[in-house]
């Protein structure tokens, strides 16, 4: 007994007198754009330390996998450490320093050494002789401004990818809108099975000038050994080219005075509801500006004329993608009001926009409409404006022309007997009784509004597994069932857990769900489904249905355990 606690002694001392000393290791200290390296953080002297900070001066994107801690006895001294293990991306070309690595115990910062690290771009090689590749690209160099614009990522890929992540740029000075989910294709290439993934943004320029979209990318990991053991993996990242374009200013000549700013392509249509009406009768009038581009600022039309009086509706917007345009449709209704009888013409009506296809301002305008205005049924003549140009300001005398029928009482006292004064209070009674209701319903209106507003996160985590089963009935016809059912599982634990569930990722889960949230294996499953999901998704994986069906029952088995245990 002793023995043991001597050598505890030992270690003890030896641990408390440690000097603390910080490493930075990388695996290589040159690489390509398209590669990712291993970065170690030792700390020797310290056990269970907070995670390292990595300076990057930012020419590195870093990631934190995981750490471990040893004991080391040699000749009676002992050695006790710390190690972080980092993925390391470069972002650009050229010669950079990574580091110091710093790390704080017991207030006292602790820093390591720097390393250089050369980068260089990607191995040029073409793609079909690579295993998979990126590409990234513009449908047009040029464009003017508030021109459409496509931009376009695919990743290529003849063996599988797992756990992919795509990191899509920030289009500054463009507005952007997605044209739907990623699409995948099987294509046979030299005999060789190639998978292609697309996925396709559009972009609207705001500014005029020279601007590059930067670089696209994804991290994703390839098995290079499986055994019987398991899988090892090795990191990829694979980065796309960036991209320049020039966006160029409208032209100034021939630029139409009615110009409002629309670009595009467009069509204007306009329908009466009637062309035979009454005098003091209304009828509808629709314009419809219809096209490729966004019309939703484009101005009410104004029509001029003094036939007939004009009362405009509030317009209604409709904007969607189809195909790879943006196409929108604006409405304007107009109540028409003649003023006179006999043929009015509502006159025709004219809108010009730029056309990005021809380069040219273009018009477009409706057809003139005519309105046979006939006679009220009371055979009255036409309407005739008061001439007010002839008021005079003279004061006339007041006549009296007849008398009321009945008696005319100048005070309130006349009218009180004491039936009317007993009516009164009961009034007031009754009057101050509903007010006090009336409080007390809206007191009461209020509380239940509080009352929801703070159980509004309890009630989305509570319709959580109904909304999620409801969506999942009919989602395995879809045809991105796998985008559609990853989609659905975050969407679930977002709702679960008070997050923004797309944006959950693999890696998350470790962090998300600590040890007494859910069991070890139910977190080994839904780390599993995260997995074949994004396989599905973005590796050269092809679905079966037989694969569909046991990932139905699998996802749904899951989602109903996190309920249990949630």
């Amino acid at each position: 007994m002793k023995f043991y606690f001597l050598i505890y002694l030992l270690i003890f001392s030896n641990l408390c007198y440690a000097q603390i000393q910080v490493h930075l290791e990388v695996d290589s200290d040159t690489m390509s754009l398209n590669e990712v390296i291993g970065v170690n953080v030792k700390i020797v002297g310290a056990r269970n330390t907070s995670t390292p900070i990595i300076n990057t001066n930012g020419n590195f994107n870093i990631q934190h996998e995981g750490s471990s801690s040893q004991i080391n006895i040699i000749n009676g001294d002992t050695t006790i450490s710390t190690s972080h293990q980092f993925q390391l991306s470069p972002i650009k070309p050229g010669v950079f320093t990574l580091g110091p690595a710093s790390v704080d115990i017991d207030g006292k910062e602790y820093t390591s050494n720097t390393i250089s690290i050369t980068i260089s771009n990607a191995a040029n090689l073409p793609n079909k002789e690579r295993n998979y590749y990126v590409e990234a690209f513009l449908d047009k160099k040029e464009a003017y401004l508030g021109e459409q614009v496509i931009y376009t990522f695919k990743l290529f890929n003849k063996v599988q990818l797992y756990n992919s992540t795509l990191e899509i740029p920030k289009f500054d000075s463009f507005i952007s809108e997605s044209l739907g989910s990623e699409k995948s294709v099987i294509k046979i290439i030299n005999g060789v099975r190639w998978k292609e993934t697309e996925i396709k943004t559009l972009l609207i320029p705001t500014r005029t000038g020279v601007f590059e979209i930067p670089p696209a990318s994804i991290n994703a990991k390839l098995i290079i050994n499986q055994s019987f053991f398991g899988a090892e993996t090795k990191p990829v990242r694979l980065i796309s080219e960036s991209i320049k374009i020039r966006i160029k200013e409208l032209p100034s000549a021939n630029k139409p005075s009615n110009f409002s700013g629309l670009i595009g392509e467009f069509t204007i249509s306009a329908s009466i509801e009637k062309n035979n009406i009454k005098r003091g009768e209304s009828t509808t009038l629709t314009l419809e500006i219809a096209g490729i581009g966004d019309s939703q600022d484009f101005p009410e039309p104004v029509i001029k004329t003094n036939d007939f009086k004009i009362y405009n509706d509030k317009p209604t917007f409709n904007k969607a993608v189809q195909g790879n345009q943006i196409k929108s449709v604006k409405v304007f209704k107009k109540a028409i009001v003649p003023q006179k009888v006999g043929n009015i013409t509502i006159p025709s009506i004219e809108i010009t926009f730029f056309n990005p296809a021809s380069g040219k301002y273009e018009s477009k305008s409706t057809q003139a409409i005519s309105i046979n205005v006939l006679p009220s049924e009371n055979g009255e003549e036409e309407f005739k404006l008061a001439n007010f140009n002839n008021v005079t300001s003279e004061k006339k005398n007041i006549n009296l022309l007849a008398t009321d029928l009945m008696p005319i009482f100048y005070h309130p006292g006349v009218l009180e007997g004491n039936f009317t004064k007993k009516i009164k209070m009961s009034q007031l009674y009754v009057f101050n009784i509903l007010t006090f209701i009336l409080y007390l319903f809206l007191y009461y209106q209020k509380h239940i509004k509080n009352k929801l507003k703070i159980d509004i996160k309890k009630l989305r985590k509570n319709k959580a597994f109904g909304v999620f089963n409801r969506q999942f009935k009919n989602i395995k016809n879809q045809a991105n069932f796998c985008s559609q059912a990853s989609t659905l599982l975050r969407e679930y634990l977002g709702d679960k857990l008070q997050l923004d569930g797309k944006s959950i990722t693999t890696i998350d889960l470790d962090k998300i769900f600590s040890p007494s949230k859910i069991s070890k294996q139910t977190h080994l499953e839904l780390k599993n489904i995260f997995i074949k999901l994004d396989n599905f998704q973005f590796g050269g994986v092809t679905i079966s249905d037989q694969e569909k069906d046991d990932l139905i029952v699998t996802l749904l088995k899951i989602v109903k355990k996190l309920e249990r245990e949630l």
